[in-house]
């Protein structure tokens, strides 16, 4: 006590002399010796202690730093967040859940999350924070919830397990993002989405309707002035005849524009990829315009490349969709001069992927410059004088565009301008067909030519067995048409005016072939023509040719025909010549024998 009262009554050195007066108070060097350790031992424990608590002091500032830095970073967050113990029980939450809930943290401390939501709500939030913990992993998932004023809300939750020191579950945070707005801009796209995929349907299914209430009248317009030109006429008339024909073959030409572009805007088409001859193909679409190019004056010249690919892997008909319009275009806006197309295999494209560069290029009126990206917008011409002079509804090169994109091509063009003459140029790539492959498709493609399209060239024979035609029509103006085709031909015609009439006309007496009209009432043609094959195989028959004259021409309905049992399709408008062969082609068996 004396020691202790010295060294904390006084300075440390003060006691450290008082520790050696008492010393030598004492008389002995043992005890002076004994007194000087304690007190270095008293000193060095009030040294520690101080540097604890120090340290303590340290730790505790440190702390309340962190959480105060946490508690600002919880608060800044502008989401709802809550913490939770292991029970369940709230230790504490930010501003935002403050306001969600309409309770101050302090009231919220302690209390469950029945205390503070509807029954149903808090047994789902229940079973969610049970499996949270059960599983110790994070979650993720969509709920509602119910602020304090009552109005539910479609929210996100994100929870995760903090443990402790240990890695025991000691509970759970959380926190919540508001969703609603996003749903509801969902729905509405979802919405929007839904009406405009109805109205393109719509629109879909008033062209194909416009398409068939047009064509049927054209057939009986275009196919009656192909058989008045066979008439004995004076040049007066056949000027007015070649007018009105061209007329009609003008407004065909309309209304298969509007329907490409309506099925390319829509996304209907597809591709349909076969193995083709590339020469071939160019010749025949060439081909297609000499007769119109040897008219004005105009020659045509391909030029192939010679390192060109013999036989491709692509869309033939979208291809020749393409360069059936540019090469249309270059003889109706070419006066004199000439034509070339031009096709080679673009350098470093060797291989199996073939990118193939087709150039069209003619010595017409050109465009100029400011209006060359201007034409393949959709109804775009270079100026209302073209439109009048030439005619047409500028449609033609916006879909040649999309179809080479589609192709996954692009097409472009090149003017010297008025008088200058045009380019135009388009890629598509075009693998190198296979030889399995190409052998393969060319024999499909062989009988999807003679089971769709059908264009042979056999005509009937003037002194051959009159063949037995049943027709099945319920337009007048095209039956008188048909009569007026078959009126010289060695057939006997045989009317039904409507689908049930045809398969009882069928029933009764056998026919050679069948030309079957698909819309009428009553019974349809694609119904008609699945019960005369029922017939067929009921009585074991031999199939009987059965060619479907419609005015239905998307390429779906074509494959409706196929697979209701048609042999072959022939579109309306019809023309003379491409009947003829049809019926030469099939009539007597010659197309199923």
């Amino acid at each position: 006590m004396l020691v202790g009262g010295v060294l904390l009554g006084s300075g440390l050195t003060a006691g450290l002399f008082a520790l050696g007066d008492v010393a030598r108070y004492a008389g002995s060097a043992s005890l002076a010796l004994l007194l000087v350790g304690g007190a270095l031992s008293l000193l060095d424990w009030r040294l520690h202690t101080r540097h604890v608590l120090q340290r303590a002091h340290r730790q505790r500032a440190h702390a309340r730093q962190s959480r105060n830095l946490l508690k600002t970073l919880i608060e800044t967050i502008p989401a709802p967040i809550f913490y939770k113990d292991a029970e369940g029980r709230y230790l504490g939450c930010n501003q935002a859940f403050s306001e969600y809930i309409g309770l101050r943290e302090m009231d919220l401390v302690g209390k469950s999350v029945f205390d503070i939501a509807p029954q149903e709500l808090a047994i789902t939030y229940h079973q969610a924070d049970q499996e949270l913990l059960a599983a110790g992993e994070s979650q993720k998932y969509e709920a509602q919830v119910r602020y304090a004023n009552g109005q539910k809300r479609n929210v996100v939750f994100h929870k995760g397990v903090w443990r402790s020191a240990d890695d025991k579950p000691e509970g759970m945070v959380g926190l919540f993002l508001d969703i609603t707005e996003l749903k509801q801009t969902e729905a509405a796209l979802a919405k929007a989405r839904d009406n405009a995929e109805k109205a393109s349907q719509a629109k879909s299914e008033f062209l194909a309707v416009m398409s068939h209430e047009i064509r049927t009248p054209l057939n009986a317009m275009l196919g009656m002035t192909e058989v008045l030109s066979e008439s004995e006429l004076n040049d007066e008339q056949r000027k007015r005849l070649d007018l009105l024909h061209r007329a009609g073959e003008s407004m065909m030409r309309l209304i298969n524009d509007i329907l490409d572009l309506s099925k390319v805007e829509a996304g209907r088409l597809k591709l349909e990829l076969r193995p083709f001859d590339l020469e071939k193909m160019l010749r025949a679409e060439i081909g297609l315009i000499a007769d119109l190019a040897q008219e004005k004056g105009l020659s045509v010249t391909l030029r192939l490349d010679k390192n060109a690919p013999k036989r491709v892997l692509g869309d033939t008909h979208k291809l020749r969709q393409v360069l059936s319009n540019l090469l249309g275009n270059a003889v109706k806006f070419t006066d004199q001069g000439e034509i070339t197309v031009s096709a080679a295999q673009v350098d470093g494209a060797a291989g199996e992927a073939n990118l193939i560069r087709f150039e069209v290029r003619d010595t017409g009126i050109g465009v100029q410059e400011e209006h060359q990206q201007e034409i393949f917008a959709p109804f775009a011409q270079e100026d209302e004088s073209i439109t009048r002079r030439y005619g047409g509804s500028g449609l033609g090169l916006s879909i040649c565009r999309s179809l080479v994109e589609m192709m996954g091509g692009e097409l472009a063009m090149q003017s010297g301008g008025t008088n200058g003459g045009s380019v135009f140029t388009f890629t598509v790539p075009l693998p190198k067909a296979v030889m399995e492959l190409a052998v393969e498709a060319s024999a499909a493609e062989a009988r999807r030519e003679q089971i769709v399209t059908a264009t042979p060239t056999q005509q009937p024979q003037a002194d051959a067995q009159p063949a037995r035609l049943l027709l099945v029509e319920d337009a007048e103006d095209n039956i008188s048409l048909m009569r007026a085709y078959l009126g010289k031909q060695p057939v006997e015609l045989i009317i039904a005016r409507n689908g049930q009439e045809g398969v009882d006309a069928f029933r009764e007496q056998p026919v050679d072939l069948v030309l079957m009209d698909i819309q009428m009432p009553v019974k349809d043609g694609f119904t008609a023509t699945r019960e005369i094959r029922e017939l067929e195989a009921e009585q074991g028959l031999a199939p009987t040719p059965v060619i479907a004259v419609t005015a239905h021409a998307f390429p779906e309905d074509i494959e409706r025909c196929v697979d209701a049992g048609c042999d072959a399709h022939i579109p309306k408008p019809v023309r003379k010549k491409e009947l003829l062969e049809l019926i030469g082609r099939y009539a007597n068996g010659g197309g199923n024998g």
